[in-house]
């Protein structure tokens, strides 16, 4: 239990009362609060350039603009989902659902 907590722990810093956590790839992360979250996830959906990038985008920048909370992964999904713009403009399936027949090789 002890020797877990110490390989957890060392994952993390502080730099002038800011939590950092190392990542094995990238620079310094810097922990933020789920209200800082929001704000961030806020700026790169819907910000200045306005794209409403997907889920996989948006972990992508966050990580590059060196931020990280816990549920990274998880929270892009839900909040795509409820931004009404990305429900009512995206992918669209125009075609009628048809049976699927199977295709044998010679």
């Amino acid at each position: 239990m002890q020797k877990a907590m110490k390989l957890q722990c060392s994952r993390y810093t502080m730099i002038n009362q800011d939590l950092y956590q190392r990542g094995y790839l990238t620079s310094l992360l810097k922990c933020i609060t789920k209200d800082q979250a929001e704000y961030v996830l806020k700026e790169i959906h819907e910000g200045v350039c306005d794209i409403h990038s997907r889920a996989r985008t948006m972990v992508a920048k966050v990580l590059k603009a060196s931020y990280y909370w816990l549920i990274l992964q998880g929270g892009y999904a839900k909040y795509v989902k409820k931004c009404a713009k990305c429900q009512e403009f995206g992918p669209l399936h125009h075609l009628k659902p048809k049976m699927l027949h199977n295709m044998t090789s010679t």
